[in-house]
């Protein structure tokens, strides 16, 4: 088990790192202007997945359960992606708004799934290195 620092330093590098990911990609892909307010929601996700790394951790007897909980935490977020891209795609409608749907879809793929998939390998990574048995 980690210590609170070891949790604190993997959510403030993946809440920081998630959020360099977000803003460029929605700069450089969606085009957007001011794309900071999309900030707090993402970190309310690094939060989340903070707390489900630090609850794994304390349950984990080894490093296998912080790979399964990264494994299906990536999982979750693909399939959530390809289903909304998938329902966005399939109700494209000529007209005004007809591409409302894809257009939401497309935003919560690069801007909340793909940092959060950031957010979640950098915490793997940093807590999957068990600290040394006290003596």
């Amino acid at each position: 088990m980690h210590s609170f620092g070891t949790h604190a330093l993997a959510f403030g590098l993946s809440a920081f790192v998630g959020g360099f990911v977000q803003q460029l990609l929605m700069i450089a892909v969606l085009k957007a202007h001011g794309p900071e307010s999309a900030l707090i929601p993402l970190l309310g996700m690094v939060l989340a997945i903070s707390i489900v790394f630090a609850a794994a951790d304390r349950r984990a007897k080894t490093v296998s359960g912080l790979d399964i909980t990264a494994g299906c935490l990536v999982g979750s977020f693909v399939l959530v992606g390809a289903v909304a891209l998938m329902y966005g795609y399939a109700n494209i409608r000529p007209g005004i708004a007809g591409d409302l749907m894809y257009g939401l879809a497309l935003l919560l793929d690069v801007a909340f799934l793909l940092p959060a998939g950031v957010a979640v390998a950098i915490q793997w990574w940093l807590l999957r290195r068990r600290p040394a048995p006290a003596a």
